[in-house]
């Protein structure tokens, strides 16, 4: 029996094999592409705001802003609780205390979150790194956890805010951005530049 012959008759058996040889790598370079491309928890920013965006170029001025100092995306995360209050709190809660660096919570919903142990307090130190030491603060047991925006706040230009309502901007407790008060490792200052940004 000659080689193409033996070739034919292997090939009939056995021709997923071939199939396979060409399919996987075409599939599975892609994923390890982009898994080992992807940017780290440390390389990303999150911003959790209580009201719609109307603007959507503040991400990309913010991954701008924040390029040189290794920020490869910054995520907004924003949900209107006008629009429904239940979905709101859970997004609130599940996505934006979990998840984000930093979250811009209305006045009216303060009493929903107990800070102490998911948010990072504003210290005398944390102040001076968000250059927010002159700022008015949300107290909780007579410890500051949130900076107040103002109307100087470059936030506004992009989000829907309501305009009798005053917002809080509060660093996230399980940020890889907030240097030494992260309990993960490698981290940034990143966070204390946002509040910086967005305090205006």
């Amino acid at each position: 029996m000659n080689l193409r012959n033996q070739f034919k008759r292997s090939f009939s058996y056995t021709w997923y094999l071939y199939v396979l040889a060409i399919v996987v790598p075409c599939v599975a370079f892609p994923i390890a592409y982009s898994f080992m491309h992807r940017p780290q928890e440390y390389e990303k920013l999150s911003l959790f705001v209580s009201g719609p965006i109307k603007d959507d170029s503040l991400s990309l001025i913010l991954e701008n802003k924040f390029k040189d100092s290794g920020v490869k995306t910054v995520e907004l995360i924003s949900f209107d609780y006008q629009d429904n209050e239940t979905m709101y709190l859970k997004k609130l809660n599940v996505v934006g205390i979990n998840r984000c660096d930093v979250l811009i919570i209305p006045e009216s919903y303060l009493y929903t979150i107990n800070p102490e142990g998911c948010m990072i307090e504003f210290n005398d130190e944390i102040k001076e790194l968000c250059a927010a030491s002159e700022e008015t603060y949300y107290q909780y047991e007579n410890k500051d956890f949130a900076v107040e925006l103002t109307s100087k706040s470059p936030l506004g230009s992009f989000v829907s805010l309501n305009d009798s309502m005053k917002y809080y901007a509060f660093l996230g407790g399980k940020s890889w951005n907030v240097g030494n008060y992260s309990s993960k490792r490698p981290n940034t200052e990143n966070a204390f530049g946002l509040i910086s940004y967005i305090v205006g």
